[in-house]
């Protein structure tokens, strides 16, 4: 059995999700619901070989060492990201890239599970609705490593926004991946070359970390 700590500020959730992931064959060797608690349930030996951390959204932006220090713990286990689309705009890029895997608090207990079975088999995971919801905000990096919130009046660069998330176009892509549709077929649905279907294509898997269509396909339809 897989071993899984769950970092959580509500008591309630913690033990709703040690409940649902025992009850699918997980096994929940820790719940913390504090830095420091946590922190200390790692430096016990008896988690050395833990598969997945899974971390609610705000323990990462409230403080930002808070995930270097989770990967320096525990180097070889994966890391999954908890959130709302409030905590992916004020988490570093940087910050977002790192995790292996990246869920909605608004899935269902079975899309988190089977978002658990893909990482299991080395697949990423990136919930779509968080993806569309990057692509209605980008959060700026200032100089100073510091990012800024959804309230913020500085909008995001293009440069930016280009470089770190799918584009408007590179979405529409993706919409059709789920459908199954070939690039010659999306490419008379957007009236664009074949050529350039392969160029949004090659971007949208780097950015949201894909290795081939067919697994980005997987992730949007799976936690859309």
């Amino acid at each position: 059995m897989d071993k899984v700590i769950l970092i959580c500020k509500s008591q309630i959730f913690l033990e709703l999700l040690r409940k649902l992931l025992s009850e699918c064959g997980f096994l929940v060797t820790g719940e913390v619901s504090t830095e420091h608690g946590t922190l200390q349930l790692l430096d016990e030996s008896a988690h050395h070989s833990l598969r997945f951390i899974i971390v609610e959204g705000s323990f990462c932006w409230q403080n930002n060492a808070f995930l270097k220090l989770l990967r320096q713990k525990a180097p070889k286990s994966m890391i999954v990201l908890l959130a709302n689309a409030e905590d992916v705009h004020r988490l570093s890029q940087e910050s977002l890239f790192s995790f292996d895997g990246i869920i909605s608090a608004r899935s269902t207990a079975e899309i988190l599970v089977q978002s658990l079975r893909l990482l299991q088999l080395g697949e990423r995971v990136v919930s779509k609705d968080l993806i569309m919801s990057l692509l209605e905000w980008t959060p700026v990096i200032a100089p100073d490593g510091e990012t800024s919130t959804p309230g913020d009046p500085a909008p995001p660069t293009r440069e930016a926004r280009k470089e770190h998330v799918p584009s408007r176009r590179e979405a529409e892509i993706l919409s059709y991946l789920v459908r199954g549709l070939s690039n010659k077929v999306i490419a008379r649905r957007l009236g664009i070359t074949e050529a350039t279907v392969k160029v949004h294509l090659k971007g949208l898997l780097r950015k949201i970390r894909a290795s081939n269509r067919t697994q980005a396909a997987v992730c949007a339809e799976q936690w859309g």
